[in-house]
């Protein structure tokens, strides 16, 4: 997945009106990526499928 592809992705929420934990999870991520903080990142993907699966399953 390129730079731009994920950038895309995480813009792509706005659409769907996520929850404010998702927006939260989601603006953590993005920052570990500007960061260039790639363990965040994947910690933080972990985090989002935890969520999506209890808060919205």
């Amino acid at each position: 997945m390129t730079e731009g592809m994920v950038r895309q992705w995480a813009a792509s929420g706005a659409r769907r009106h996520p929850c404010a934990e998702c927006r939260d999870i989601k603006r953590t991520w993005v920052r570990a990526l500007d960061a260039g903080d790639r363990p965040q990142a994947e910690a933080v993907i972990v985090a989002m499928g935890l969520h999506q699966r209890v808060a919205h399953a």
